[in-house]
Parts: C-alpha cells; structure tokens; sequence
C-alpha cells in the first residue's frame, strides 16, 4: 500500500510547554489521509481515529490555534506587546460571544468555554487593573480605550484619572488660557 504524504515527525506533547499539545495536534491533522488509509490495514485496527472523531479533532484544533497565535504574539522578546495585552485578553475571552461560536460544533463550544472559564479565573479583571495595561490600551492608536469598558466594566474613566495623576503639575485650569492674557 503505497501513501503519498510527505513525512513529518509527529511533535510528542510535553507537560511543561502547553503549545506541544497544539502542535502535536497539527501534525496528526496534517497526515490524516494517510492515517485513514492505514486505518483498513489489519495491523492498525482500533488504533485510528474514525472519520467522526477526525473531524471533531480538527474542529478542536481551531480555537486552540487561535489561543497559540495570541499567546506567541504576547510572549515577543523584541517587539513592544504591553499594548496588545488588554486587547488580546478580551478577545480570547469573548470568543464565546461571536456568531461563529455559535454555529460551532460542541467541541469547539467545549474548548472555548473552557478557555474562557480557566483565563478568566486566573486573571479576573482582564489586566485592566494593571495600571500599565490600561494605558497601553488607552493611548495606542487604534483602540484608544475601546477596550477598557468591555465586559461592562468601567476602567476608561479610571484609567484617564490615573493618567492625570501622573502630571499633577499640569494644572487643568491653566489650559483655559484666554486670548487677552496672552
């Protein structure tokens, strides 16, 4: 029986780096036709997957991919992420919210929610009351705080305050110049 896939080393998981799992799970999508072919080999019997648990493997992989992009774009050694911090949060943890989540299958649904549930438990508030966070969302040019009351929390108004705070010699009634005191 001759199979023409190019071979690749299956990536075996490893307790101590979360995204082995994902590749690990990449490898396996990537060489199922072969895996499919062999599955009618005496030798293989009950040890591949059906065509099912296949599908339902690479409906799994998706949110998970998503989760490993963001992850990587947060753990950048040489590029400024403080910035991306809150955003990427709160979209991970909305993903649940989304009309695609909702015509998901139930793996997808059950991947996510449970996502949702452990980030959420381990950082409760997002990163929003991480001064830094917040500002990096308030002054980047494209969110400009949009992200600050998402959840419907209000750190906006707290973050301008915050901010404020930092120059306190900035006195607001000296803005108010008029044209005749200059």
């Amino acid at each position: 029986m001759l199979i023409s896939v190019k071979f690749i080393k299956i990536v075996l998981p490893v307790k101590t780096r979360w995204n082995s799992v994902i590749m690990a799970m990449a490898t396996v999508d990537r060489i199922a036709p072969a895996l499919k072919k062999l599955r009618d080999d005496p030798l293989f019997a009950g040890l591949i997957p059906t065509d099912k648990q296949f599908e339902a493997f690479k409906e799994m992989l998706q949110p998970l991919q998503l989760i490993k992009q963001k992850s990587e774009l947060l753990e950048r050694e040489k590029a400024p992420t403080i910035h991306l911090v809150l955003p990427t949060l709160i979209k991970l943890c909305t993903i649940s919210r989304s009309s695609k989540f909702k015509t998901s299958g139930n793996t997808t649904r059950a991947v996510i929610e449970a996502f949702e549930f452990a980030l959420t438990q381990r950082i409760k508030d997002h990163g929003r009351q991480m001064p830094s966070v917040c500002f990096g969302n308030y002054l980047h040019p494209s969110f400009k705080g949009s992200l600050l009351n998402a959840l419907g929390q209000d750190y906006y108004d707290q973050t301008v305050a915050e901010i404020k705070n930092l120059f306190p010699e900035v006195n607001p009634d000296s803005q108010n110049v008029t044209q005749e005191e200059v």
